[in-house]
Order: C-alpha cells, then sequence, then structure tokens
C-alpha cells in the first residue's frame, strides 16, 4: 500500500506539473497562464523527478505489503450517538457565527474579522469529515437510523457546498469513496507458520483510475470548474477550469529561479515553521501561516497576498525556488518521506473502531492525492500535525467507550478475528 500512497502524491504534480502545460499550448493559453511560458524544460525536470521517485519506490516496497490485522470492533451505539452530537454542533456553530460569508468577509474585512467560535469549528472541519464518513461506512439493518444518519451528513455537506468550499465538498467526497473501498478489503493468503495474520491492503490507485471513476472524476471537476467561473465571472469555463488545475505559480517560480538564481533560505524557513508548530500554541507569530504560501509568494515572486484567495506555491514551485530543478527532486523526495513515515505511524495507531480506521486512513490517502498544492511545511501539517491532532481528539472522545472485541468475536465464532478486518 506504500506503493499506491506514493503514486497518489505523485498524481497531482503530474497533472499540473506535465499535462497541463501541455493542454495549455494545445488551445493557444500558455502565456496567459504562466505569464511568460519558455518552453517545456520545467515540465521535464517534473517528468524525471517523479519517474525517480517511482523507480526508488518500487525498488523498496513490494506488491505484495498487507496491513496488520487489526481486529477493530464495530463503531458502539454511544460512540455513534457521540459522533451524531457532535456533527449537529458543528453544523450549529458553523452556521450561528458565520460560516455561510466568510469568504466573501475574507476578502473585504480580512481573516482576522472571523468570529472566534468559527475559526474553531473550522479548525475541526477535517475531523468533522472523518466522523461523518464513518458514520456513513458503519453497517447497519435498521432503515431508520440508516436514514436518519443519511439526512444529517446530507445537511453537514449541504452546509459546506452552501459556504462555496469547493475544496472540502471535494474531499468529503474522495474520503467517503475511499473509506468504501477499505471496507471492502478482504484477507489476503494465508501467512506462513509463526507469522501474524495480515489483511490484504486496498489497491487505491487501481480504484482511482479505473475508466467508471475516471469519467465521474471528470464530470465532477468540470462542474466545480463551470461553478468556480460562475464565481469568479470567467466565460470561457474551459480556460477557468485549467487555469485552476495548473496552478501555474509554480511555473512562475521556475522562471523566477532561472533569473534570479537559487534560494537556499527557502528550505530552512519552511523548516524552521514546522519546528515552531507547538510555539504557536502560545502565541508566537513567526511572521507568516505554517503553510507559508502567502509569504512564499510575496518576498519570493512579488505577488501580494490577498486574504481569502488560495494562490499555492506547490511543492515543485518550492522546490524550483529553492534549487532550480535539482530542488525540485529534493522537494519531491522530501514530500514523499514525510507522507510515508506518516502513513506508517497512521497505519499502527490504535483506533477505537474500525469505522473510524477507515475513515481516518481514507482521508490520509485524500489529502496525499491533492497535496501537490501544498508548500513543503504545508504537506507537514496535512500529513503529520492535523491526522495526530484529530488522532487525539478521537481517542478521547470515543475510546471509553469502544465496543469489546472479545463480545465480539464471541457473536461470530471461532473464525471472529476473520469476520472484521480493518
Amino acid at each position: 500500500m506504500t506503493r499506491n500512497i506514493v503514486l497518489l502524491f505523485i498524481l497531482g504534480t503530474i497533472m499540473i506539473g506535465i499535462v497541463a502545460p501541455v493542454i495549455a499550448v494545445m488551445m493557444g493559453v500558455q502565456t496567459d497562464i504562466y505569464q511568460d511560458f519558455r518552453g517545456f524544460g520545467p515540465s521535464l525536470a517534473v517528468l524525471f523527478a517523479t519517474v525517480l521517485l517511482v523507480v526508488v519506490t518500487y525498488s523498496i516496497w513490494n506488491k505484495g505489503e498487507r496491513l496488520p490485522d487489526r481486529r477493530l470492533p464495530e463503531l458502539s451505539s454511544i460512540q455513534l450517538a457521540i459522533i451524531v452530537a457532535l456533527l449537529a454542533i458543528w453544523i450549529a456553530a458553523f452556521l450561528a457565527f458565520g460560516g455561510l460569508s466568510y469568504r466573501v468577509e475574507d476578502v473585504s474585512v480580512g481573516i482576522a474579522g472571523r468570529n472566534p467560535i468559527l475559526v474553531i469549528a473550522q479548525s475541526l472541519t477535517n475531523l468533522m469529515i472523518i466522523i461523518s464518513v464513518a458514520s456513513l461506512t458503519l453497517t447497519t439493518h435498521n432503515p431508520i437510523r440508516h436514514g436518519l444518519i443519511w439526512l444529517l451528513n446530507l445537511v453537514f455537506i449541504g452546509v459546506i457546498a452552501a459556504s462555496g468550499s469547493r475544496g472540502l465538498l471535494l474531499a468529503w467526497m474522495s474520503t467517503l469513496f475511499l473509506a468504501r473501498i477499505m471496507r471492502t478489503s478482504r484477507l489476503g493468503v494465508p501467512p506462513a507458520p509463526g507469522e501474524p495474520e495480515r489483511t490484504e491492503a486496498p489497491d487505491f490507485l487501481r480504484e482511482v483510475v479505473r475508466l467508471p471513476v475516471v469519467l465521474a472524476s471528470s464530470v465532477l471537476l468540470f462542474g466545480f470548474g463551470v461553478w468556480g467561473a460562475l464565481r469568479d465571472e470567467y466565460n470561457d469555463v474551459g480556460f477557468s477550469l485549467l487555469l485552476r488545475v495548473s496552478e501555474p505559480y509554480w511555473y512562475i517560480a521556475a522562471d523566477t529561479n532561472a533569473d534570479l538564481g537559487n534560494h537556499p533560505y527557502v528550505l530552512t524557513e519552511s523548516l524552521w515553521r514546522i519546528v515552531t508548530i507547538p510555539a504557536r500554541w502560545f502565541g508566537y507569530d513567526p511572521g507568516s501561516s505554517i503553510e507559508g504560501q502567502e509569504y512564499i509568494l510575496e518576498r519570493y515572486l512579488g505577488i501580494p497576498f490577498v486574504e481569502g484567495v488560495s494562490l499555492p506555491i506547490t511543492l515543485i514551485g518550492e522546490g524550483y525556488l529553492f534549487f532550480g530543478p535539482l530542488g525540485v527532486l529534493i522537494y519531491m523526495f522530501l514530500g514523499a518521506g514525510i507522507v510515508i513515515s506518516a502513513f506508517k505511524l497512521i497505519e499502527r495507531l490504535p483506533f477505537s473502531a474500525r469505522q473510524i480506521y477507515w475513515a481516518f486512513m481514507a482521508q490520509f490517502a485524500a489529502k496525499i492525492i491533492f497535496a501537490y498544492a501544498r508548500s513543503l511545511s504545508g504537506l507537514f501539517l496535512v500529513a503529520w500535525y492535523e491526522p495526530m491532532r484529530d488522532f487525539v481528539i478521537l481517542t478521547l472522545l470515543l475510546y471509553p467507550w469502544r465496543n469489546r472485541i472479545e463480545a465480539e468475536a464471541e457473536k461470530v465464532g471461532e473464525a471472529g478475528h476473520r469476520a472484521y478486518p480493518v
């Protein structure tokens, strides 16, 4: 599964670094998107870095890699009640404290104008996605309970959609899709004598690139493109979608490096933002967000930061600023190291229920698909900091109320451990 995670991590980079420039040239809009298009040199550097990363990954991790047999119990009734209550409270707080209008107000009055309770609610959005998806992967034969759970979750995603957050809506849909793949994972070939039972790892990459999924994803992305074009008042939906997918600041960073040379302190600054994350809890202000996108764009590219507007430098863009094409290679391998180390830890954490485990792992994979838009510190934020924070919260809230595994095993007989793999 490690190979799958790395390949998912690479997918977005291939799209913005290789596919998007080719499409832009074919449409004749490369100058409109990249401002100063100087050919496919930057794309070739991205291609070399991704191919080398794939070769190294396939050399280290074999195809038959399996997950440990976790024997996790089903969500208990008390745990489900806690989840439902948390979702309802989050929805009420989000609506009551400006969740539907914050995007407009961010641009007009700045992020500092957000209500503190809204800020707390937004910081817990990823956690809410996990418990939402966990509730929807629950095995239940009670149609009334099933219907009420779906109703609450439809309200939840409706609120997210009404707020104008396409990214969160896409994250929820991706997490639900991947969690259902986790739910249907099977036990693999029996282990050798003396070895522990291990669950067959789901093939995320194979499922993501299946033709029906690709077609559905294309339609979905086109719909999001129309949504964005209407919001940004673009007449050309195709151009709007390509502009959004291309994340052109990485190419502008490559041009900046070609004109002004390397900026070695970019890496040091990113590492400093990571190291000082705990200090932010106590009021320390390093002068930028953990992501640092706004700082990098303004300092190195001369692009003024506008609050409430997403202008991602991307991982390969930061790599170009750091050390040109070699910097891209270094940043891709650093990013892969962050992703792999986080995944290896997450798959071994003591989760309170298998639905939470499925949703947690699925959200991690969904984050990795879209991690190409992050800076290095931003990747650490979504791969390490946020999952660890969310796991601690989930453990404190749900672990004391977990079902007893022994009781579950008694219900299914001697082969109980085969009835509920992770």
